[in-house]
C-alpha cells in the first residue's frame, strides 16, 4: 500500500498549503478564515493523522483519536464557509458561532476515550473499537453538517448568476465529488456494516475538492488568490525536484565504493541545476495560474502614470487601449470621445477589432441610455436581468443596449463621465481567457475611467478648440482676430461680474449668507477668468503669438496684492499666508508674473490643510543679481514619481484630483513657460506628509 501512503502525504501537503496560503492572504476576512479552518486544520490535519496512523508513527490510538478531532473541524469549517461565500447570509454570524462551538465539542469528543476505545492497523487498514452512543452522536453531527453544506451549496449555486455562479459551481462540484465517496467509505460502511477497511481512502477523495477549487481559482478568480495556486505548485514541483535529486544520488552512493566522487558530483549538479530549474518552474506556474492577471496596486500606479504621461487626446486613447488589452485580455477594444458641442457625435475614435459598422449602430438612443445608466455594463449580466424580469430604471434602455451589444459582439461597455457629462465610451469584446470580469476587474475599470475621464475631458476641450482654431488658420490675421474676439467676448462679461461683485461686497448692511454668495460668485469668476487666460495663452504659444510687455516691476507689490486677495478667500478655511517680502525690481511682464504668483499661492492654499500655513518669501541676492521667490505649504505633499511631471501640460496627480475636481493641469505648465521667458527658473521640492516648496529665481533689473 505504498502508493496509498504517498497519496495520503501528497494530499496532506496540498491541503495544508492551500489552506495556509489562503489564510495568510487575508487573515481578517471571514471567508479566508472559514476556508482555512476547513482545508488547513480540518482536511490537512485529518489527512496527516490517518497517514501517521497507517505508518504507525507513535501510538495508533493517539493518531486515530486525533483523526476524529480534525474530521469534526471539516464539518465545522465547511458549515461556516458556505454561509459566508460568496456573500455573507443574513444569519452568518449565528452559523459561525454554532459551527465553532459544535465543532469544538465534537472535536473534543472524537479525541477522547469516551468515544474511541482502541485503534489498530491491520494490513495497512485502520480498524478499532468505538463506543456506539457517542459515535452515533458524532456521526449525526458530522453527517448532517456535510449533507446540509452540500445541499445548501447547490441551492446557492442555482440562485447565483454571473461570475459568482461559476465560482460556486466549481466549489460545489468539488464538495460533492469529495463528500459522496467519503461519506460512503467513512460513515456508511463503518456505521451500517462495521467495515473499517476503506476509511483510510477518505482523504484521497479530497483531490476532487482540490482540483475543482484550483479550477475555480484559475478560471474564475475564486477568492482572488490565484497566486496561492502558483505558490503551491512552486512548492510541490520544487519538492519533487529535490526528492528526485536526493533519491538519485542516494541510490548511486549506495552502489559506489568511493563515496567522495558521487558526493562531489551530486553537490555540483544540485548547485548547477536547482536555481535555474526553480526559476523556470516559477515562470511556468506564473504563466499557468495568472492568465490575464495583474497586481492590483501596481496596475493602479501604471494606469495613473499612463494617463499623466499621455500628451494629447489621441495618444491618451491609444495608451488606454493598450492597457485595457494588457490587463483584461480583450482582443477587441473600441474607444469613442464625444464633442461637447454636439452630443453623441464622435470626436475621435480608436477601433481595434470591431467593424466600422459599430459606429453606425451607436445611435442617439444608445448614447442617451448610457448617459442615464452611467454603470459598467456586462452583456451576460444585462441578459440575465432581462431573462429573469429584473427591471432596471429604464427597461427600454436595457433592451436597446443589449441588442446593440449582441449585434456587435460587445461584451462590456464602459462610459466615462466628467463634470456630469459623458466624454467617452469604451466597448470591449472577445476576452481571451473567456472568463467573466471579477470584482477586482470591475474595481480596476472604475479606477481607469475615474482617472482617465478628467484628462479625456481636458483633451476633448483642447481638441475642440484646436479644431476650431485650425478651421480659422488660413491666414495669421484670422487667428489673431479669433483670439482677440474670444478674449473680448469672455473677458468683458467676466470683468463686469467681478467689478459688480466687488462693489456689492463693499456694502455694510449685507446679510451674511448674501455676502458668502457674493464671495463665491467672485471666486468662480476669477477661476473662469484664469482658465480662459490659460487656454488663450496656450493657443498663442502654439502659434508663437504670446506677447510679453516687459517693464520695471516691483515683485513685492505684486505679491502683496495677490496675498490680500487670497486672504479673503482663505478666511473660511483658516489657511494663513505669511509673507516675508523684500523689495525686488525685475524687468518683466507684470500680468504674467502676477499669474505665476497667484498660481503658486492658490495651489499652496488649496492643497494645505484647514488652519494650515502658507509662506511666501522674496529674497534678493545682490552678489548674483538674482531674486528668489519661495512658496511653502503645509499640504500632504507630492509623490516622488509625480515630481518630474508637475510642470507637464494637463498633468494632475491623483492627490490633486481627489482634493478638488477643478483644474485643467495647465497653470503650472504656463507658470514655468512664463518664468523661462523672463530668463528665470522654477523648481519644486516635496515630501509626502510634509508639504511642498516651489522656488522661482529671476534676474534683478539693471538700474
Amino acid at each position: 500500500m505504498l502508493w496509498l501512503n504517498v497519496l495520503l502525504f501528497f494530499t496532506f501537503i496540498v491541503n495544508a498549503l492551500l489552506g495556509l496560503l489562503i489564510f495568510l492572504k487575508a487573515p481578517k476576512k471571514t471567508t479566508h478564515r472559514s476556508f482555512a479552518l476547513f482545508s488547513f486544520i480540518g482536511v490537512a490535519g485529518w489527512n496527516f493523522s490517518i497517514f501517521a496512523t497507517i505508518m504507525e508513527v507513535g501510538s495508533p490510538l493517539f493518531w486515530g483519536r486525533i483523526a476524529w478531532t480534525f474530521a469534526a473541524f471539516i464539518a465545522a469549517g465547511l458549515l461556516w464557509f458556505i454561509h459566508v461565500f460568496p456573500e455573507p447570509t443574513k444569519h452568518w454570524k449565528a452559523w459561525r458561532n454554532f459551527s465553532l462551538i459544535s465543532g469544538s465539542f465534537f472535536a473534543f469528543l472524537g479525541g477522547s476515550p469516551w468515544m474511541v476505545k482502541s485503534v489498530t492497523v491491520v494490513d495497512g487498514y485502520i480498524t478499532g473499537v468505538i463506543v456506539p452512543l457517542p459515535y452515533l452522536a458524532w456521526d449525526v453531527f458530522f453527517l448532517s453538517s456535510l449533507l446540509f453544506a452540500m445541499i445548501y451549496s447547490w441551492y446557492r449555486t442555482v440562485k447565483a448568476h454571473g461570475l459568482l455562479k461559476n465560482q460556486l459551481r466549481s466549489v460545489t462540484l468539488g464538495i460533492t465529488f469529495f463528500l459522496v465517496p467519503f461519506l460512503t467509505t467513512n460513515i456508511v460502511l463503518p456505521l451500517f456494516a462495521n467495515d473499517f477497511r476503506w476509511n483510510n481512502l477518505g482523504p484521497v477523495f479530497t483531490l476532487f475538492l482540490i482540483g475543482f477549487t484550483a479550477h475555480a481559482i484559475i478560471s474564475y478568480r475564486f477568492l482572488e488568490i490565484r497566486w496561492v495556486i502558483k505558490k503551491s505548485f512552486d512548492f510541490i514541483f520544487l519538492w519533487l525536484l529535490s526528492f528526485v535529486i536526493i533519491f538519485s544520488f542516494d541510490y548511486f552512493l549506495r552502489h559506489s565504493t568511493n563515496f567522495l566522487v558521487p558526493s562531489l558530483v551530486s553537490s555540483f549538479i544540485t548547485a548547477m541545476l536547482f536555481v535555474p530549474v526553480a526559476q523556470y518552474i516559477s515562470k511556468l506556474t506564473a504563466k499557468a495560474t495568472s492568465r490575464g492577471s495583474y497586481v492590483y496596486e501596481d496596475a493602479i500606479s501604471d494606469i495613473s502614470d499612463t494617463v499623466n504621461n499621455s500628451l494629447g487626446l489621441e495618444k491618451l486613447m491609444d495608451n488606454l487601449t493598450d492597457k485595457l488589452q494588457e490587463y483584461f485580455g480583450f482582443a477587441r477594444v473600441g474607444l469613442l470621445t464625444f464633442s461637447s458641442q454636439n452630443a453623441a457625435t464622435p470626436l475621435k475614435a480608436i477601433n481595434r477589432g470591431f467593424g466600422r459598422e459599430i459606429y453606425k449602430a451607436l445611435t442617439q438612443g444608445i448614447y442617451f441610455c448610457e448617459t442615464k445608466n452611467r454603470q459598467i455594463l456586462e452583456a451576460s449580466e444585462l441578459k440575465w436581468r432581462l431573462a429573469n424580469d429584473i427591471r432596471g430604471d429604464d427597461p427600454e434602455c436595457d433592451r436597446q443596449i443589449i441588442k446593440f451589444m449582441q449585434d456587435n459582439k460587445v461584451e462590456v461597455m464602459m462610459p466615462f463621465f466628467a463634470d456630469g457629462e459623458m466624454v467617452a465610451l469604451g466597448f470591449f469584446g472577445e476576452k481571451k481567457d473567456k472568463s467573466i470580469l471579477s470584482k477586482r476587474d470591475i474595481m480596476l475599470l472604475d479606477v481607469i475611467r475615474d482617472t482617465a475621464a478628467p484628462a479625456t475631458m481636458g483633451g476633448v476641450r483642447y481638441e475642440e478648440i484646436r479644431r476650431l482654431y485650425k478651421q480659422l488658420s488660413s491666414v495669421d490675421k484670422v487667428k489673431s482676430d479669433f483670439i482677440e474676439v474670444v478674449s473680448h467676448q469672455f473677458r468683458t462679461p467676466l470683468t463686469a461680474i467681478l467689478w459688480n461683485s466687488e462693489i456689492a461686497l463693499e456694502g455694510k448692511r449685507i446679510p451674511a449668507d448674501t455676502r458668502d454668495n457674493l464671495h463665491e460668485i467672485r471666486q468662480r469668476s476669477l477661476y473662469l477668468s484664469s482658465t480662459l487666460n490659460n487656454i488663450l495663452d496656450l493657443l498663442a504659444m502654439e502659434n508663437n503669438q504670446l506677447s510679453m510687455e516687459k517693464k520695471l516691476v516691483d515683485l513685492r507689490k505684486l505679491a502683496e496684492s495677490v496675498v490680500r486677495d487670497l486672504d479673503a478667500t482663505n478666511k473660511k478655511r483658516g489657511v494663513k499666508i505669511v509673507a516675508k517680502l523684500e523689495p525686488a525690481l525685475v524687468n518683466g511682464d507684470a500680468d504674467k508674473l502676477t499669474r505665476v504668483l497667484r498660481t503658486l499661492l492658490e495651489n499652496a492654499c488649496q492643497y494645505s490643510r484647514d488652519d494650515g500655513k502658507v509662506t511666501i518669501d522674496i529674497r534678493t541676492d545682490k552678489t548674483s543679481d538674482k531674486v528668489e521667490i519661495i512658496v511653502t505649504d503645509s499640504g500632504s505633499g507630492i509623490k516622488e514619481q509625480d515630481l518630474p511631471h508637475v510642470f507637464d501640460r494637463f498633468f494632475r496627480s491623483q492627490e490633486a484630483i481627489k482634493t478638488t475636481a477643478d483644474g485643467t493641469g495647465v497653470s503650472l505648465y504656463l507658470a514655468k513657460h512664463f518664468i523661462e521667458k523672463h530668463k528665470g527658473t522654477i523648481s519644486l521640492k516635496s515630501r509626502i506628509g510634509k508639504g511642498s516648496e516651489f522656488t522661482v529665481t529671476l534676474p534683478l533689473a539693471e538700474i
